[in-house]
C-alpha cells in the first residue's frame, strides 16, 4: 500500500519492525474510517489515529526556539510536532513526570521516551523517563536517565529532589546527597523529599538530625504533614522524648479519626498504601518503644 507520496506503507512499517523500533508504529485502531472510507469516496488515504498519513511534514522556513508549558498530552504532542517541523522546543512541566491528568502507566512512558528522543537537551522529558523506569522496578535504568536529567539541568531542584527520593526508595543511600542538595537549592522544596530525606537520616541512626530537619518543615508547612510528623514522631522517641512524641502522635490519630491506642499500622494505612513501608515504620514505632 503506499500513499500519495509513493510511500510504501507497509515496507515502512517492515523496515520499523526489522530495527526493533516498534515504538515508532501507530497501531490501526480498525475504524476503516480514514483509509476504506475514503479511498472509496475518492478523496484519498487518510487514518484517524495517525494523521500524518499522506501528508508531507511541514518544514519550518526558519528556526525558532519555542516554550511549551505543560506537559501533558496536548504540550507533549506540540512539542513534538514542533521538533519534527524543526524548530528548538523546550518542554516545561512543574511535576517531575510528564502526562498531566492522564499519567497512566505506559502511556506517559511512551509519549517521555519520544520526546527524550526528539529533544536530548530536555530535563524534564528524560526525568519522565526515568521516572517510568524507577515505576517499573528499573533502578539502574532510573539512576541513569535521573542523573542525565540533572546534568542538562542542575538549577531543577524538583529532578533533583525526586532523583534522591527514588534513590533512597531503590535502597541507593548516594540518594541523600542529591535530596539534600534539593532542599539547600529550594527550601520550599516539596515535603515528600524532606520526609524522605529526615526518615533517611534516622535510618542511619542520625535521630538529632532527622528530627531536627522534620520539626523545621513541619513548623513551615501550611498544612498536615505526616510524612514529617511520623519522621518527627519515631525520631523524638528514639531520642527519648516520648512525651513530646505521643502528643504529636495524637494529633495524628486525631486526624486519622482514630482513637491514640489504635495500632500503628492502622493509622499508617491512613496516610500510604505501600504495605511493605507500612510494615517497615511499624517495627520502626515498635524499636521506638511508644507502647
Amino acid at each position: 500500500m503506499r500513499d500519495r507520496t509513493g510511500t510504501n506503507l507497509c515496507r515502512g512499517t517492515k523496515g520499523l519492525l526489522l530495527n526493533q523500533q516498534t515504538e515508532e508504529i501507530t497501531y490501526c485502531g480498525y475504524c476503516l474510517q480514514g483509509c476504506l472510507a475514503n479511498v472509496k469516496n475518492g478523496s484519498g488515504l487518510g487514518c484517524i489515529v495517525n494523521p500524518s498519513i499522506d501528508k508531507q511534514p511541514v518544514q519550518a522556513t526558519a528556526t525558532k526556539n519555542v516554550a511549551v508549558i505543560g506537559g501533558g498530552p496536548a504540550g507533549m504532542a506540540a512539542a513534538t510536532q514542533l521538533s519534527v517541523m524543526g524548530h528548538k522546543v523546550t518542554l516545561y512541566e512543574k511535576n517531575p513526570a510528564l502526562g498531566g491528568q492522564f499519567e497512566i502507566e505506559g502511556v506517559s512512558r511512551d509519549f517521555a521516551l519520544k520526546a527524550a528522543k526528539l529533544d536530548n537537551d530536555s530535563a524534564s522529558a528524560t526525568f519522565a523517563v526515568a521516572q517510568s523506569a524507577f515505576f517499573d522496578g528499573d533502578c539502574r535504568r532510573g539512576v541513569a536517565w535521573g542523573e542525565r536529567a540533572v546534568r542538562l539541568n542542575p538549577l531543577n531542584s524538583r529532578i533533583m529532589g525526586y532523583l534522591g527520593l527514588y534513590m533512597l526508595a531503590c535502597r541507593m543511600p548516594e540518594g541523600e546527597a542529591y535530596s539534600t542538595r534539593a532542599l539547600q537549592m529550594d527550601p520550599d522544596a516539596d515535603l515528600v523529599v524532606a520526609a524522605t530525606l529526615a526518615m533517611q537520616k534516622l535510618r542511619r541512626g542520625d535521630a538529632k538530625a532527622a528530627q531536627q530537619l522534620a520539626s523545621e518543615y513541619m513548623d513551615s508547612a501550611p498544612g498536615s504533614t505526616p510524612g514529617l510528623e511520623i519522621s518527627y514522631i519515631l525520631s523524638t522517641a528514639m531520642l527519648g522524648d516520648k512525651d513530646e512524641a505521643r502528643r504529636v502522635w495524637r494529633g495524628l490519630t486525631e486526624r486519622s479519626g482514630l482513637s491514640e491506642s489504635a495500632p500503628p499500622r492502622e493509622v499508617l494505612s491512613k496516610w500510604m498504601s505501600n504495605p511493605l513501608l507500612i510494615s517497615e515504620l511499624e517495627a520502626d514505632f515498635v524499636k521506638a518503644q511508644l507502647y
